[in-house]
């Protein structure tokens, strides 16, 4: 097997948020691309795109180090044990490619961090996700024993202030990076101005599932259409996102109960952006507790203004009537689909203010280059 120098652990294949992240550093990364060689737990369509970009990869099953918040000590403790065994399997792999740095890229892997350690090479760790809170998982032997492999970790990336506050990051071995979604010189390409002169379409992106609230986006929405002006009876709402299972059949029963299917549109999982982006003027962000929000930079770049709950990532990456809006609760998300339902001219000043207002630290130059940095001392150094 050839020699690499950085290897990448993967938490899954399917193509979304932290594979898509991986994928535009590395298809805009100056270290070279066969300096790369990425470890999947099973075959996914991020296979084929690592093909695309000549990028060598293998398959090795590994679990994930987490478990449901709902299983008590016992039983996340004993699966825990047993995942010990997966370490060394991979020790044993990854010993003979002789890397020189491994990079891990979620939180709720820790293979990469005890390897590196037995080989005696850096770890970089990038924090994608709360866990407990977003998706109620508790990494394996408790939280406070991430915390402390991370303060010893040899570097750290969060992908918003909030995903560094959680976990505690010093500044001596962490660095806050925020995604990058656009390069500079397409995003006046994509940014498309509009006349808000037909009815508004609203959006929702992502995985059907509860922490991203999409029932309380479907009840607010169901709201706007009960309200005393008529003329917004004939607006829509796209949940654009794969979904299966109770909360999702809880979704489609609300909707046929309320006679909601003319309004309501379920698309499934969309795989090309700007299709996505094509189908709605406003994004609603319900999620509490979102560790960065792909999907609201994505909609600020082509001219979509994002609606946010007021919490975590989004009050990070939204300023509140610059480039997007805020809300505290659903019933206030209300009152704003109405305002902006009936205020056409303030979307408009809203809009042109979200573009002037977009931030550099979002763009895919300033997000390589920053991962670049950091990979590079790591490299260099070694």
């Amino acid at each position: 097997m050839p020699s690499n120098e950085i290897i990448i652990f993967a938490h899954y294949t399917s193509l979304y948020g932290a594979n898509l992240s991986l994928l535009t550093f590395l298809k805009n990364t100056s270290i070279s691309s066969t300096s790369f060689m990425v470890i999947l737990p099973n075959k996914g369509e991020m296979s084929l795109e690592l093909e695309k970009l000549n990028i060598k990869y293998i398959y090795h099953w590994y679990p994930l180090n987490v478990n449901s918040s709902e299983y008590n000590f016992y039983i996340r403790f004993k699966s825990a044990i047993k995942k010990i065994t997966y370490i060394f399997q991979l020790y044993k792999l990854i010993k003979n490619i002789k890397p020189r740095l491994i990079y891990s890229n979620s939180s709720v892997l820790y293979y990469g961090f005890f390897i590196s350690k037995l080989l005696r090479i850096p770890h970089i760790w990038h924090l994608r996700e709360f866990g407990t809170l977003d998706y109620q998982l508790t990494p394996d032997f408790g939280f406070n024993f991430q915390k402390k492999l991370l303060s010893i970790n040899t570097f750290n990336i969060a992908i918003s202030q909030s995903i560094a506050q959680h976990y505690n990051l010093k500044n001596k071995n962490s660095e806050t990076v925020y995604n990058g979604v656009v390069k500079e010189d397409e995003l006046t390409k994509k940014f498309e101005f509009s006349n808000f002169k037909t009815d508004l379409n609203y959006g929702v992106v992502g995985v059907i599932v509860p922490y991203k609230n999409q029932l309380e986006i479907i009840k607010a929405f169901h709201l706007l259409l009960e309200s005393k002006d008529k003329s917004f009876k004939n607006c829509k709402l796209y949940l654009i996102g794969e979904g299966s299972g109770e909360y999702y059949e809880t979704i489609l029963q609300y909707i046929n109960s309320q006679r909601l299917g003319e309004n309501i549109i379920l698309t499934g999982h969309i795989k090309e952006t700007k299709k996505i982006y094509a189908l709605f003027d406003i994004l609603i962000n319900g999620s509490i507790y979102e560790g960065f929000g792909r999907v609201t930079v994505e909609a600020m770049s082509y001219g979509k203004i994002p609606i946010g709950y007021n919490h975590s990532g989004n009050a990070e990456l939204i300023e509140n009537e610059v480039t997007g809006l805020l809300f505290n609760d659903f019933n206030a998300l209300y009152f704003i689909l109405l305002k902006i339902s009936s205020d056409r001219k303030y979307l408009k000043e809203l809009q042109i203010k979200m573009r002037n207002s977009f931030k550099k630290e979002f763009t895919i130059e300033h997000y390589c280059k920053s991962l670049d940095n950091i990979f590079s001392k790591y490299i260099t150094t070694n």
